[in-house]
């Protein structure tokens, strides 16, 4: 059918442009949300290993688009990228083949960005940096649930990386301001006091990296955060048993 003959075409394209184009289509056919292009852009510059991002490793939405031949388009009213059609995500679904572990792939992206020198080195202080960093709010928010998905090693590592010392990481006031209770609290001078890894990764409800956590350092289990919340009461709040 047309969408199988044009995954062919895109992966006849030169290696770079291939490889490109079925990374984006990963991401697009399996995010928690769409993204807007300076989003999209920088999570493909992302390279798994790394300490920082390379802006020259940041391709152009022009040049994504380009890759696609068709099969994706960014909304004019949204300003999102999105696939041409709801047919061919249900397309992509369907053919678990075309994508090895998504979303552990997605997950290790996630954290490899916000292990970054230059993303540890925001203070949680600060609030207003998406325009300097695009795909900080997406990773943010959502690692977690890409993590959840399949736990790998490396996605563990790199979690404990984070977790250690999280109410220090601007990712963990990100992630609780749009919790109601925190709403109230915090404002742009305000670093997320009390909210440890422990809680983070009990937000999440990733049983991997809580059994990993406990492991790698002595934790109180029953600490609270600034609105007097557990860990434990962190994971009953978000539905995790």
């Amino acid at each position: 059918d047309v969408y199988t003959t044009t995954l062919e075409r895109i992966r006849a394209q030169n290696g770079s442009r291939s490889r490109l184009a079925m990374d984006a289509l990963m991401w697009i056919s399996y995010l928690e949300r769409p993204l807007e292009p300076e989003e999209l852009c920088e999570t493909l510059g992302v390279e798994l290993g790394t300490t920082d991002l390379d802006i020259d490793n940041v391709p152009s939405i022009r040049t994504i688009v380009e890759c696609f031949l068709g099969l994706i388009t960014v909304d004019s009213w949204s300003s999102e990228v999105r696939l041409v059609h709801f047919t061919l995500q249900e397309y992509l679904h369907t053919n678990p083949t075309l994508f090895h572990s998504p979303h552990s792939k997605m997950a290790e992206v996630c954290l490899t960005y916000l292990n970054f020198n230059s993303v540890r080195n925001i203070s949680p202080t600060l609030c207003d940096v998406m325009s300097t960093t695009p795909f900080l709010s997406y990773t943010s928010h959502h690692w977690g649930t890409h993590a959840r998905e399949k736990p790998t090693e490396r996605v563990i590592s790199l979690a404990l990386k984070l977790l250690d010392a999280f109410d220090d990481h601007i990712s963990s006031k990100l992630l609780i301001l749009d919790t109601d209770s925190w709403e109230h609290l915090l404002d742009e001078e305000d670093s997320p006091k009390g909210f440890t890894g422990l809680h983070g990764a009990s937000y999440f409800g990733v049983e991997e990296i809580m059994v990993a956590l406990l492991q790698f350092k002595e934790w109180d289990i029953n600490a609270t955060d600034q609105d007097g919340n557990t860990a434990l009461g962190w994971a009953v709040a978000e539905g995790h048993d």
